[in-house]
């Protein structure tokens, strides 16, 4: 991946969020956008993704749904739950970090190590 932008895929029905995402990812990655699992599937379907963020609140599923159908796939190897700073994975949820939100450049680089 040398010399390319990484694809990150940012999926959540908070307007504000997916900006601030924007904001902070694009001068170093490919940001694809979705406000629910069916943009975020549609998505996939058209683009290769590398990293996904996913909303704790999705209008239309569960965000382990999401990143089930996404892995099932094989296209995001690396998935990150954005989740207000209260939230308490308890373990067995498929995320490999947690980023509070409104994403910070800081909170999106270093997530919430699990």
């Amino acid at each position: 991946m040398f010399g390319t932008k990484a694809t990150v895929l940012v999926v959540t029905g908070d307007e504000s969020v997916r900006e601030a995402c924007v904001e902070v990812l694009s001068d170093r990655h490919e940001v694809r956008l979705a406000a629910d699992l069916a943009g975020a599937t549609a998505v996939v379907e058209s683009t290769s993704v590398d990293v996904a963020l996913v909303s704790a609140c999705l209008p239309d599923g569960t965000p382990s749904t999401l990143v089930d159908r996404l892995r099932d796939r094989g296209t995001v190897p690396r998935v990150a739950l954005l989740a207000e700073e209260s939230f308490d994975p308890d373990g067995s949820d498929p995320f490999d970090a947690v980023v509070p939100t409104p994403p910070t450049a800081f909170s999106i680089r270093t997530g919430w190590n699990r």
